[in-house]
């Protein structure tokens, strides 16, 4: 098919489908800025369930159509997945504001633990890591785990990854945005772990000269810090690994 005719093609195709392109666009941007995810799945099971009411007699007829039994399985399994995708509480754009109901238990009488990577600048300040410094690679926490089982050597190695990423990121994030955010900003979808802006403005890549990975613990009333244990600190310079 030239070029022209495809154009043709497509233009008669969206003319035929224009008022469901535009229902659909204006559900999707609906839903987006519907602060709770009760109503987005509502209204995308809504959504779906019109759209397979209209073209009913279309889908019918390529189930029919369809020939081959490995086309007919794919298209059996594509069409199983899209019904529970669209199920109310399925896992389906705008549902990533991850899972509901999970929630942590915390003992009001203990202190509140947090873990994670540090930068820091050559006046001692440091920053914490966030996790969105990773998007959309995501699940930070598990990789610093394995990293922090791992050997010397290969804990070196994930550290300059991430000193690495902050230095590409950085023009983003001077911006107040994660490198993710760089196209579609508020738009991009969140991580699936929660994740949080820090001023990085403030701590440019020049003024960085290394990592440390520390243990806090915060008064759960007063959320003031306790303590401070550092496990480790990484100097970028010479590449030293000092363990606490």
């Amino acid at each position: 098919m030239s070029v022209t005719n495809f154009t043709g093609e497509f233009i008669r195709w969206v003319s035929k489908y224009k008022f469901v392109l535009l229902a659909s666009l204006f559900f999707y941007i609906l839903m987006h800025n519907l602060p709770f995810l009760i109503y987005r799945r509502g209204l995308t099971f809504i959504l779906f369930l019109a759209i397979a009411f209209f073209y009913r007699k279309q889908i019918v007829t390529l189930f029919r159509e369809t020939q081959g039994y490995y086309l007919r399985t794919t298209l059996y399994f594509l069409a199983f997945s899209l019904l529970i995708k669209v199920l109310p509480g399925g896992y389906f754009p705008p549902f990533f504001a991850a899972i509901a109901g999970w929630t942590v238990q915390v003992n009001p009488d203990n202190p509140i633990v947090v873990p994670g990577l540090k930068l820091i600048r050559e006046d001692g300040q440091s920053i914490w890591y966030s996790n969105g410094l990773t998007l959309p690679q995501n699940f930070f926490t598990r990789q610093m785990k394995a990293c922090n089982n791992a050997s010397d050597d290969e804990l070196k190695s994930c550290l300059r990854y991430f000193h690495h990423l902050y230095i590409y990121s950085f023009p983003y994030l001077q911006q107040g945005k994660f490198r993710s955010q760089r196209y579609l900003g508020n738009w991009f979808h969140p991580a699936h772990k929660p994740c949080r802006m820090y001023p990085y403005r403030e701590f440019p890549p020049e003024s960085i000269v290394g990592l440390e990975y520390v243990i806090e613990k915060y008064d759960p009333d007063k959320q003031t810090l306790l303590n401070q244990e550092k496990v480790y600190q990484y100097n970028i310079q010479d590449e030293a690994l000092i363990r606490k």
